[in-house]
């Protein structure tokens, strides 16, 4: 009678772990196949509503003031930052370079910038520390050039450099939460780079 009692009772013990295994498994396989069919609709979804690359180019040239046909190069990029799809396009026009972030999906353009490319041989850059335009100027152009005045900015930094071979201040500030950046010439106060970030 003892030896029935304890395989009556291992028996029933197997047959509770063998039930809840296999429930268990089969939790685990609607849960995995419900998550996969959820990121398949998920990172489908974005993908169809994405603008085409000629439509961001037409935009980026369209924000710099520039026709197609006198763009003599054109990178683009699709890339992933902030939670959200973007294009990076890249292009030249004259000896201007310009790097622009566009939303894939509204085609807000989110940052962009340009810098002058300078042959050092054609434009060697001097000047002395004499004929600089200073800190204060440098603060001023990158202003104009924003469209904002000293109470519109904060955190404002104006740095002196040299860089290609020439004298530049580094100026930044914010305004709300837009980020601007300018590389001014020391010399001539020829603003040779902006850089505009949305946040």
């Amino acid at each position: 009678m003892k030896n029935k009692r304890i395989l009556l009772y291992f028996s029933l013990i197997l047959t509770v772990l063998l039930l809840s295994g296999c429930s268990g498994a089969s939790a685990l396989d609607v849960s995995d196949t419900n998550s996969r069919s959820a990121a398949a609709q998920g990172s489908a979804a974005p993908e169809a509503a994405l603008i085409t690359e000629d439509e961001v180019k037409a935009a980026a040239y369209d924000h710099a003031g520039i026709a197609a046909e006198d763009v003599s190069f054109v990178k683009t990029n699709l890339d992933y930052e902030h939670g959200r799809t973007i294009y990076e396009v890249e292009f030249y026009s004259g000896n201007m370079e310009y790097d622009y972030e566009i939303d894939a999906s509204t085609g807000e353009i989110l940052s962009w910038d340009h810098d002058a490319e300078y042959d050092l041989r054609q434009n060697p850059g001097s000047g002395t520390s004499e004929n600089y335009i200073g800190e204060a100027g440098a603060k001023e152009k990158a202003l104009a050039e924003a469209g904002l005045s000293e109470s519109d900015i904060s955190h404002l930094s104006v740095k002196f450099d040299h860089e290609h071979g020439r004298a530049e201040y580094e100026v930044e500030f914010y305004s709300g939460r837009t980020e601007y950046n300018y590389e001014i010439d020391a010399a001539t106060g020829e603003i040779i780079s902006s850089e505009i970030d949305h946040d």
